[in-house]
C-alpha cells in the first residue's frame, strides 16, 4: 500500500498547544487500533503554544508519526518487526492506558 506524503502541519488544539495529526488509512484502522488505540487518526502534541516554535517542531514529529504508520503498515502486511517497531509497540501500548485521560488518539 503506497500512502502519498502529503505534508501536515501543526493545528491548535482548543487548550492552546499545538500539534500534528495524521490520518490512518481506512486498510489500517484495525492493525493500528490493536498497536496504538487508535483507528482514524494518529497525534502527537508538538508541547509549544508559540506558532513559530510549532513550526520548527513539526518535522521531527511527523517524522515519528511517518513511522509509527510504517509499522502499522509492515504488521499489517504480517512482515516480521524490527526492534524500532517494537518500541512504537510499547508506545502504543502505553498509550491505549493514557489515552482517554489526554484525548490524544481518535
Amino acid at each position: 500500500m503506497a500512502l502519498a506524503m502529503i505534508r501536515i502541519r501543526p493545528t491548535k488544539h482548543r487548550s492552546g498547544t499545538y500539534r500534528l495529526r495524521l490520518a490512518i488509512p481506512a486498510p489500517l484502522h484495525a492493525t493500528t487500533l490493536r498497536l496504538f488505540g487508535c483507528r482514524a487518526e494518529l497525534i502527537e502534541n508538538l508541547g509549544t503554544k508559540d506558532p513559530r516554535e510549532a513550526k520548527q517542531r513539526a518535522p521531527a514529529a511527523e517524522a515519528r508519526l511517518r513511522s509509527r504508520l510504517d509499522a502499522a503498515e509492515a504488521a499489517h502486511r504480517g512482515e516480521n518487526a524490527s526492534l524500532s517497531d517494537c518500541r512504537f509497540v510499547a508506545w502504543g501500548a502505553n498509550m491505549k492506558a493514557e489515552k482517554s485521560k489526554a484525548g490524544l488518539c481518535r
